[in-house]
């Protein structure tokens, strides 16, 4: 198959003036800091979503997932699509999946993307148009093959670029969070401008012990990013302990979480594919695991503020709502989402459950 390139005519397209917002039926008696599950949700579209997967939020309320699967956890390289400020929300394919499967291959026979784990590398790139996977781990098959491949799929005509139209990537890393004033994505190392192909190493102001590979959260009231994990976030490298880091610009400094209880059961609980997501309205990340009866429903907030040391603590609910599943073995990873519209987060946690959402202001 042909992989050349082809032209790349990728206007950025201008919304119109919003209307005045008004909040979806589904949402209007949610309670304050308490999950409940938005009905008729569960499934994905058939999207594999036990596999590592993982999801692209839209700025105007919608999400997309795609590719969800590789290894042996799934085959089916569809696109699915939810709006979450209609009044009933429901899941949409939108990219069908390909007739055959191709194993050990970046793309199958007709021209789609194959199946790979996801993780935090498909999102929403405005200089591109596109909702992008950003690398390929881990691809559709027996093997540990991956690719360095990025791919676009095109939200006006629900189709796939063709391969070869975006560069690149230089190493095995995929992306795990978009930088709105740089306009490039940041994988582990480095940021990648998926137009032109280059990379822009991030420094180590000399103090980082190890960067974090996921999560990684934007902040958009200091305009940088924040990642932690336990080890290397998939419990391996454990003898790290707790590593935090703050990106700013190019720049990664480490952050120290200040001793709690919070951070005694962190690093006692393990989490590992975990989500987190920043809530501007009252400057805090909030982070989710919840992987095991005794986890699930339990949330870190970490605080951020201007020197390196950070507070954690738990999550304190408010009445009114439910206690959610416990998320699939295969994590969370991206499915954790603050939709500002909503004023809340929105997470998946399994196939088999209905999305569920919390408003936290």
């Amino acid at each position: 198959m042909s992989q050349s390139s082809s032209s790349r005519p990728f206007a950025v397209c201008v919304q119109p003036a919003a209307a005045e917002f008004k909040t979806p039926g589904w949402a209007v008696a949610a309670p304050l800091n308490a999950w409940i599950e938005i009905p008729g949700t569960a499934g994905a579209g058939g999207s594999n979503i036990e596999s590592y997967s993982g999801w692209a939020p839209l700025p105007d309320g919608r999400i997309v997932s795609t590719l969800n699967g590789g290894h042996g956890d799934g085959t089916r390289n569809s696109t699915v699509i939810i709006n979450l400020l209609s009044d009933a929300p429901r899941w949409s394919e939108i990219g069908p999946p390909s007739p055959t499967n191709t194993y050990e291959t970046a793309y199958r026979e007709d021209g789609k993307p194959n199946t790979s784990h996801i993780y935090h590398s498909t999102m929403w790139v405005p200089t591109t148009n596109r909702v992008m996977r950003i690398g390929c781990k881990y691809v559709n098959g027996g093997g540990n093959t991956s690719f360095k491949t990025v791919d676009g799929f095109d939200l006006s005509t629900n189709r796939w670029d063709p391969a070869g139209t975006y560069p690149n990537l230089t190493s095995s890393d995929t992306g795990v969070g978009y930088h709105p004033i740089l306009n490039q994505v940041l994988t582990v190392g480095s940021f990648f401008n998926p137009l032109t192909g280059a990379h822009t190493p991030i420094t180590n102001n000399g103090n980082v012990p190890s960067l974090v590979r996921f999560p990684y959260s934007w902040d958009s009231t200091r305009k940088q990013f924040f990642g932690v994990q336990v080890g290397d976030g998939q419990r391996y490298s454990l003898s790290l302990g707790l590593v935090a880091v703050k990106i700013v610009g190019p720049v990664a400094t480490a952050i120290t979480i200040a001793d709690s209880p919070a951070k005694t059961m962190f690093l006692n609980d393990l989490p590992e594919y975990a989500g987190m997501a920043y809530d501007p309205f009252n400057d805090q990340f909030l982070f989710y695991w919840g992987a095991s009866e005794e986890t699930r429903g339990r949330i870190f907030i970490i605080k951020p503020n201007n020197t390196t040391t950070w507070d954690m603590t738990l999550f304190n609910y408010q009445s009114g709502g439910v206690l959610p599943v416990a998320a699939a073995a295969s994590g969370i990873n991206s499915k954790f989402t603050y939709v500002p519209q909503l004023k809340g987060i929105v997470t998946l946690l399994s196939a088999k459950s209905n999305l569920y959402f919390m408003r936290t202001s």
